[in-house]
């Protein structure tokens, strides 16, 4: 009798051990879970933020091209001005000898 006694206090010690252990196990893999769950928001953030910087990247590469374009423009545009101001040049070269020829003939 004795011996069923402290077998069955020894069954009931084992029992509260096992359910204290059970509660502790519950308490990690909610927390755990609860991780999970974080670690799985901040990954939806990264990916948004990783959206937004794409559509940023985009934007920049076509403002490059389009300001690429309107340089390449100016420089067309400037080179045939040079083009025009030599030949301006050269017209005003062909007055200032025809002026200096007119002064001769008039002054003779």
């Amino acid at each position: 009798m004795e011996q069923s006694a402290t077998n069955a206090h020894n069954g009931m010690e084992s029992i509260s051990k096992a359910n204290e252990s059970t509660k502790l196990i519950t308490s990690s893999n909610i927390e755990l879970t609860e991780q999970i769950h974080q670690i799985d928001r901040t990954a939806n953030d990264i990916k948004e933020k990783s959206d937004d910087v794409a559509e940023s990247m985009k934007q920049i590469s076509d403002n490059t091209v389009s300001n690429c374009n309107a340089v390449e423009q100016v420089s067309a545009a400037t080179q045939e001005n040079s083009a025009g101001t030599e030949s301006l040049a050269g017209i005003v070269e062909k007055i200032k000898e025809l002026s200096k020829q007119l002064n001769e003939v008039v002054h003779g």
